[in-house]
């Protein structure tokens, strides 16, 4: 009997203990969320007056940038030369410096758009205008050509605190992309990256974020100055998310820029050749007759036709100093055309320069023309194959490089 009465004294003192660690823990819990629920307010109100960059350094190091732009080098575009003067002028090979093969409108490789954001559009994300679903999102966004910085929480934050601090960045002189890794409805973190705007992430919460600047295109490395000011920004942005920041140093991050930037310039080539009238002229308005039959693609602006192939673009063909939307056409009339390849930006298997030149040589047979290399001769098929000699070092420097003609990463570095 007594054992019976201290087991039950036992078992009730336990319980008792066991209620007041329950009790304990649901206490520390609401004093927790209140304590972040306080600091979360103070931060909101008291931001503006408590922003650890001021306003004088934000303008004297976008002042600094504007003067690192405006000093850098331009590279100059290629342009072809008059028609009267191709014999002599036209280049068999030159090195472009900032040519866009690939026309807005066509979107071949990859959106365009995923290079065009930055804060001043698109909160700094990708742009809202791509319906990209992140079941099927896949991380453009590669250490190769990226300067990758992330962002980890150690709580949850939601994707519309995220996109209100972005709000508040100055404009910046670059593009950036913006990645999070979100939670599922069930809880769990989801496996793939995908793309943080307005429109899809307002309402998602994430575990961490990652910015990817590029560090090179045809206009040049990043910039130190661009890079540090990105820099502030983005330890600003950590410190107001509470979050832990991984930033690679700058100095390798620069110095990759730099190589990267070289191996862009020896690898950046347009190859091309001229088609030139023998006797007589041409109608404009049949030349263009003829290319649309042969599914030639006008671009946009008009100076030039597309050829495509396998939904990939292989060369262009232009008429110098011709618009083709805004002459006259019916009383125009033309005594060369050239023939152009993009060389990095074209897949080597494609067999862009055969191509091109079947199909120049069926034009000048139909025209009463002939083909000319950059020297007036006569372009044959053996002088088409020794083109190639020049080709192979540059396929095989991006295929070292792992950075492959015609591919995702070549249609952004040579951008």
């Amino acid at each position: 009997m007594r054992d019976n009465v201290v087991q039950n004294s036992f078992s009730f003192e336990l319980q008792v203990a066991l209620g007041c660690v329950g009790l304990f823990l649901i206490f520390s819990l609401v004093v927790y969320n209140f304590i972040k629920s306080r600091r979360f307010l103070s931060r909101s109100n008291k931001k503006a007056d408590q922003n650890l960059i001021s306003s004088s350094v934000l303008n004297e190091s976008i002042d600094k940038i504007h003067e690192d732009v405006s000093s850098v080098r331009h590279r100059i575009e290629p342009v072809f030369l008059n028609a009267e003067n191709s014999i002599q002028h036209m280049p068999l090979i030159d090195n472009p410096t900032s040519p866009k093969v690939l026309d807005p409108e066509l979107s071949l490789l990859s959106p365009p758009e995923v290079f065009e954001n930055s804060i001043h559009n698109t909160v700094g994300s990708l742009s809202s205008d791509i319906h990209l679903d992140s079941k099927s999102y896949i991380s453009i966004l590669d250490p190769t050509i990226d300067a990758i910085i992330s962002l980890h929480f150690p709580l949850r934050v939601g994707g519309n605190e995220i996109l209100t601090a972005l709000q508040k960045w100055p404009h910046l002189n670059f593009k950036y992309v913006l990645e999070g890794l979100s939670f599922n409805d069930d809880g769990d973190v989801a496996k793939d990256w995908s793309p943080i705007n307005e429109k899809s992430s307002s309402f998602r919460d994430y575990s961490e974020i990652q910015f990817g600047v590029q560090l090179a295109n045809r206009r040049g490395p990043i910039l130190s100055n661009d890079l540090s000011f990105f820099y502030v920004l983005l330890q600003q942005l950590a410190q107001d998310l509470d979050a832990e920041i991984d930033l690679p140093p700058s100095q390798d991050v620069l110095l990759s820029a730099s190589q990267l930037d070289q191996f862009g310039m020896k690898c950046d080539v347009q190859l091309g050749f001229s088609l030139l009238i023998e006797s007589g002229t041409v109608n404009l308005f049949d030349l263009q007759n003829y290319l649309l039959n042969k599914n030639f693609v006008l671009s946009r602006d008009g100076n030039h036709f597309n050829f495509l192939e396998q939904e990939y673009l292989l060369f262009k063909v232009q008429v110098p100093n011709i618009n083709f939307l805004r002459a006259d056409l019916q009383n125009s009339a033309f005594i060369a055309v050239t023939f152009s390849i993009d060389v990095p930006l074209v897949k080597k298997e494609l067999q862009p320069l055969n191509r091109m030149f079947v199909i120049a040589n069926k034009l000048a047979e139909e025209i009463n023309g002939k083909l000319i290399d950059d020297n007036g001769n006569t372009l044959s098929s053996e002088s088409v194959d020794q083109m190639y000699s020049y080709l192979e070092p540059i396929y095989s420097s991006m295929e070292e490089m792992q950075i492959l003609p015609g591919s995702f990463l070549a249609s952004r570095l040579f951008s």
